[in-house]
């Protein structure tokens, strides 16, 4: 079988960090983010998932082949989105989580939809709390993900496991998972917010890859052997068992936004909104809270309902 690929869109998170900055906000100005998931905060009025599907889609990948996993507390806003967004409403996976506490992990997630949606090809993995700088082109990293496959064919014809991450120049390593690699780009360590003394490396891995098809049954390896929550939650937790098992590669990019805390969101909002202005100048769907559609609604079926009864002739009794 020829792999195609399938995009998984992580957003199952609970962001209470940024919840927590927006609530010690004195300003009060960002009170209507709250309760929403990160992955549908608006940037420059557009849901940052929404940023993501108009990438995806430039890059060739349609909706179908895209799966977005939630938690069950903010599954309805997803699905909400997804109707509004022609996304198909079928793939947007209920992790079954109603807390932080209670949250299954990253990896966790990743293998909920492997196992639901009998993933088979290969697969990009995007964290649903990041976006790339304006640079970042998504087609020019999958032909580079299919180029090295060219290199990892066996002797049957059929193509040994291998992945790609990307990697971005960061002298603050505390805050970020940090690569080491060979003189081909390979990587070699990963290592989760290490101190700078620890390492030379300064490449910082963001939660962005893409693994071959035979790759995926490793999730169950790991995840068996993993006995902590600590070790299924952050995927790079995954990337730095499995790198020791197949060749993961590298691919530079420029930087990338966080939405971390408010200062980040704040940050990644500003940048949008000088670079592209509008949603409607972008073609987008604007970012509005879900009870605003929901009183939107109610206002024009009252409407409608008060203008039949307007236009309706008057009965009369004999």
């Amino acid at each position: 079988k020829q792999a195609e690929m399938k995009v998984l869109i992580l957003a199952a998170g609970y962001g209470t960090r940024l919840a927590r900055d927006i609530t010690n906000d004195e300003s009060g100005a960002y009170r209507h983010l709250l309760n929403v998931p990160k992955p549908l905060v608006p940037l420059a009025d557009v849901p940052l998932i929404s940023h993501w599907m108009h990438t995806l889609k430039d890059a060739g990948i349609s909706s179908e082949d895209v799966y977005v996993v939630s938690n069950h507390t903010f599954y309805d806003q997803f699905v909400k989105w997804a109707y509004r967004n022609n996304f198909p409403v079928g793939n947007i996976i209920d992790d079954g989580t109603t807390e932080n506490a209670n949250r299954r992990g990253a990896i966790s997630d990743i293998q909920l939809v492997l196992e639901e949606k009998k993933v088979d090809d290969d697969l990009m993995i995007i964290g649903g709390d990041t976006l790339f700088y304006d640079d970042f082109d998504l087609s020019s990293v999958v032909g580079r993900f299919k180029h090295n496959a060219k290199s990892h064919v066996a002797a049957d014809g059929s193509v040994d496991p291998h992945a790609l991450v990307l990697w971005y120049h960061d002298e603050n390593t505390l805050k970020t998972g940090i690569l080491e690699t060979d003189d081909s780009g390979v990587v070699t360590a990963f290592l989760e917010k290490p101190h700078p003394d620890e390492t030379k490396s300064r490449q910082a891995c963001p939660c962005f890859y893409i693994y071959s098809r035979n790759v995926l049954p490793k999730f169950g390896e790991y995840l068996a052997a993993a006995g902590s929550l600590k070790l299924k939650d952050a995927p790079g937790n995954f990337l730095s068992w499995v790198h020791k098992h197949v060749p993961v590669h590298t691919y530079e990019i420029s930087n990338r936004y966080d939405i971390g805390g408010l200062a980040s969101y704040i940050t990644a909002d500003e940048s949008f909104r000088a670079k592209y202005g509008s949603s409607v100048a972008k073609g987008r769907a604007p970012f509005m809270p879900i009870c605003v559609y929901g009183v939107a609604a109610l206002a024009l079926i009252g409407g409608l309902f008060w203008w039949s009864k307007r236009g309706a002739k008057p009965t009369t009794t004999k």
